[in-house]
C-alpha cells in the first residue's frame, strides 16, 4: 500500500545524533554547504514520490518504505561507486550518509535489503510493461526544479557520446554459441530432458560440463570449425524439439542460430556456418546481456552501450545535464540529436536555439531541424582535394586545391532512375561527379574555418562531463548487464554530477556576495557619513536580491 514520506519528522532528543556531538562536530554536521546537506536539499527533497505510486497497491499490503530514501540510496550507490554491502554499511553507520537521506534518529533503520531489491525490480518490471522509466521521470523532475530555481539558460546546449562496456566477459564466437545453448539447457525441467534420445542426451550433458574457453584454446582453426558446425546441428535440433516454448532463453537461442548459421542452399537442410563478414555488429555478444552490441572505434573495441549526454551552456550561470540517452553501442551519434534537443526542452521548458557537437553528429537531417542551429566543430572524413563554391550568379565553381585549376560544373541530365541532382567537372584525365551533399559539406568546411576559435571551444567542456560520468568505472565497464540497469546507472551518476555543479556554483555566488558586501562596508566607512545599521541594511537591500543574511551578519560584526 502506497504511503507518502513525511518530510519533517519528530525526533526523540535521546536518539538525535546532534545531541551527542561536540559543538564543533555539530557545526560541521549542520554546515549547509556540505555534500550531505546539499544532497538532501537538492535531490532527496525534490523527488516526486507520487510518480512511484503506480508500483504499489491502492489498498492491499503494509505501507511501503520511504520512496525518497530508496531512490536516494540508489543515487548514493552510483555516486560513490559502492557495492550493495558498502551502501548498507554507510547507510546504517555513517552519520553524514544518514543525514543525506533525512534520517536523523539513531534508532531509525533504513529499508532492509529485500525491500531495496524489490523496489528496483518493480521499477524494471514497470518499464518493461509500460515503457516508462520512473528513474528517468524522476531525473527530469529533479533537474526541472533545479533549472527553475537557479535560472539555468536552456537555449544553448552541447552534447557528446561515449561507449560503456557491459559487465560481460569477452567471449569468442564458439563461447557465445556454446554458452547460449548451455543457458537454455539449464533452464529445462527434468521432464523436458525426456524428449531427447539417449545419444543426444549424453552429448548435451557433455556439452554442459565442457569448458568452452579451453576448447577454443586447445583446438586448431580446422577442428574448431568442425565443432562449430556440430554445435549448429545440435542447436537446430533443440530448436525444433522445443518450438512451443516462448521463454527469453529460447528466443535468444533462436536468435544466435539465425545470426551464426544458415541452412544449406541445396535444399537438403544441411547446417552451414556463416562467414564472419556476414555477422552483424548487432548480433548477440553474450547470453547474459542480449541487448548489448559490438563496436570498434579507432583502436577501442566495446561490447555494450552508447551513452549520449546533453548539457546547457552559459558562461556566467550554472550548467546542468538535461538529457541522457542510452542505446546499443552500434548506434550512430547522428541519431541522438533530435531526441536530445526535445529531451532538453522538456526539462528546461525553453526552446533550444543552438547545439554544439563534434563532427560525428554532422548530417543532412540534423541540419534541417526547424528553429535549431546545429554547429558541428568538425566534419568526419578526409578533406576533399576539390573545393566547391557557388558564384554570385549561381554557377558552381570547383577548384583543384592541388593544382590551383578551376572548373565550371555542369549539371548531369536526370533520368527516371535518378534520385537526386548531380553535377560533374571534366578534367584532363576524367569526369568527376558530385551531389548536393558534397556541396553542403564543402560550404560547411568553409564556415568552420571562418568561425572564431572561442566559438568552436564551447563544445569542449562536455568532454569533462564524460570523464566525470565514467570516473568510477573499471576498464570502461559498469557493474551491470542489460540496457535498463545501465540506464538507471547513468541517470544516478548524472544527478550526482549536477549536484556537484550546484555546490560549486553556490560557493562561487556566496564568495561574490561576500566580496560585494565587503566593498559596501569599505565604501560606507570611507565616506564622511557615519556607518549605521539602517544605512547598511538599505544599501544591501539595493545590491542583493538573494543574499545569505547570516553571511552578511558575520561581515557586519
Amino acid at each position: 500500500m502506497y504511503k507518502k514520506t513525511e518530510k519533517n519528522k519528530e525526533i526523540n532528543i535521546f536518539s538525535d545524533a546532534n545531541s551527542l556531538l561536540s559543538d564543533r562536530s555539530k557545526r560541521i554536521l549542520e554546515d549547509e554547504k556540505s555534500w550531505y546537506n546539499s544532497f538532501r536539499r537538492e535531490i532527496l527533497f525534490r523527488i516526486d514520490e507520487g510518480r512511484f505510486k503506480v508500483l504499489y497497491s491502492e489498498k492491499m499490503g503494509a505501507p511501503n518504505a520511504s520512496v525518497r530514501v530508496l531512490v536516494g540510496m540508489m543515487v548514493l550507490k552510483e555516486s560513490f561507486g559502492w557495492n550493495d554491502a558498502e551502501l548498507y554499511r554507510h547507510c546504517r553507520f555513517d552519520i553524514t550518509v544518514r543525514r543525506a537521506l533525512n534520517i536523523y534518529a539513531l534508532d531509525e533503520d533504513v529499508p532492509v535489503e529485500s525491500t531495496y531489491y524489490l523496489f528496483k525490480n518493480r521499477i524494471y518490471e514497470y518499464e518493461k510493461e509500460s515503457g516508462i522509466n520512473l528513474i528517468e521521470e524522476g531525473f527530469k523532475g529533479i533537474t526541472s526544479s533545479q533549472v527553475r530555481e537557479y535560472q539555468v539558460n536552456g537555449h544553448v546546449i552541447r552534447m557528446d557520446s561515449t561507449m560503456i562496456g557491459s559487465n560481460i566477459a569477452n567471449y569468442s564466437r564458439y563461447e557465445i554459441i556454446h554458452r547460449t545453448l548451455c543457458v537454455f539447457l539449464k533452464s529445462l525441467k527434468e521432464k523436458d530432458w525426456d524428449k531427447f534420445s539417449k545419444v543426444d542426451r549424453v552429448e548435451l550433458e557433455d556439452m554442459l560440463s565442457e569448458d568452452a574457453e579451453k576448447t577454443v584454446y586447445n583446438s586448431t582453426s580446422r577442428d574448431l570449425k568442425k565443432k562449430l558446425i556440430r554445435l549448429g546441428v545440435i542447436i537446430y535440433k533443440v530448436i525444433q524439439i522445443f518450438s512451443y516454448k516462448s521463454s527469453e532463453k529460447y528466443k535468444t537461442l533462436c536468435r544466435v542460430f539465425e545470426e551464426q548459421y544458415k541452412t544449406g542452399g541445396n535444399g537438403n537442410g544441411d547446417i552451414e556456418l556463416k562467414n564472419k563478414s556476414e555477422i552483424s555488429a548487432k548480433s548477440v555478444q553474450s547470453p547474459y546481456d542480449t541487448e548489448c552490441t559490438y563496436r570498434k572505434k579507432g583502436d577501442k573495441e566495446v561490447k555494450g552501450y552508447s551513452m549520449n549526454l546533453t548539457e546547457t551552456i552559459s558562461e556566467d550561470k550554472l550548467n546542468l545535464i538535461t538529457d541522457v540517452q542510452v542505446e546499443a553501442v552500434s548506434t550512430a551519434d547522428v541519431d541522438y540529436v533530435e531526441g536530445a534537443i526535445r529531451g532538453s526542452e522538456d526539462v528546461t521548458g525553453q526552446e533550444v536555439r543552438r547545439v554544439y557537437a563534434d563532427g560525428a553528429y554532422n548530417s543532412a537531417n540534423n541540419d534541417k531541424i526547424e528553429g535549431v542551429e546545429v554547429i558541428c566543430t568538425g566534419i568526419q572524413g578526409k578533406e576533399s582535394r576539390y573545393d566547391i563554391d557557388i558564384s554570385e550568379n549561381g554557377e558552381i565553381i570547383v577548384t583543384d586545391e592541388k593544382t590551383g585549376e578551376t572548373y565550371k560544373a555542369e549539371k548531369v541530365k536526370r533520368n527516371n532512375r535518378s534520385k537526386s541532382e548531380k553535377w560533374y567537372i571534366k578534367t584532363d584525365k576524367r569526369k568527376i561527379y558530385f551531389d548536393k551533399r558534397a556541396i553542403e559539406v564543402s560550404m560547411k568546411r568553409k564556415l568552420l574555418k571562418q568561425m572564431p576559435k572561442e566559438e568552436l571551444n564551447k563544445r569542449n567542456n562536455v568532454e569533462a562531463t564524460m570523464f566525470q560520468l565514467k570516473f568510477l568505472l573499471r576498464n570502461g565497464k559498469t557493474r551491470y548487464r542489460g540496457k535498463l540497469k545501465n540506464v538507471l546507472w547513468a541517470y544516478c551518476r548524472c544527478l550526482w554530477i549536477n549536484l556537484r555543479r550546484i555546490m560549486l556554483y553556490s560557493m562561487k555566488k556566496i564568495k561574490e556576495s561576500m566580496k560585494k558586501a565587503k566593498d559596501i562596508v569599505n565604501n560606507l566607512t570611507n565616506s564622511e557619513n557615519t556607518l549605521n545599521i539602517l544605512t547598511f541594511y538599505k544599501k544591501l537591500q539595493q545590491e542583493f536580491s538573494l543574499v545569505n543574511f547570516f553571511v552578511l551578519f558575520f561581515l557586519i560584526f
